[in-house]
């Protein structure tokens, strides 16, 4: 089985990359430009479910709710055949998040943004 991961994972990697151009996992539905759009006491509520649809949790507080939005990409890195054999293939994930505070008029207060990686490399 050892001798066989490292074109285990290549054949892998090689699949996604002509499939999903080295991405795969949730659809990042996060990305800068769209959030970008998102303003504070200038959009609503309703203006957020047509970009992002209705996947996304909500709590409901004093004064209107918080909508919870996560959104992830995976993307492969193959080993190059002149670099370390051990070196089978790395794997990062980024995951970006939304946390949007809405009045009870629909009307967004407040805005955060948050994102961070997790990395994975795999060695024989």
């Amino acid at each position: 089985m050892l001798a066989t991961a490292p074109q285990a994972f290549k054949d892998y990697a090689l699949f996604l990359f002509n499939y999903t151009g080295g991405r795969c996992g949730n659809v990042e539905l996060l990305d800068p430009a769209t959030v970008k759009q998102i303003r504070v006491r200038r959009t609503t509520a309703t203006e957020v479910q047509k970009l992002f649809g209705h996947k996304h949790l909500i709590k409901r507080i004093p004064g209107g709710e918080i909508w919870y939005f996560r959104g992830s990409v995976t993307s492969f890195q193959l080993p190059d055949d002149r670099s370390d054999r051990a070196f089978i293939g790395k794997a990062e994930t980024v995951v970006r998040t939304l946390e949007l505070e809405f009045d009870l008029d629909g009307l967004l207060r407040r805005k955060k943004t948050g994102k961070y990686a997790r990395e994975g490399t795999a060695r024989l």
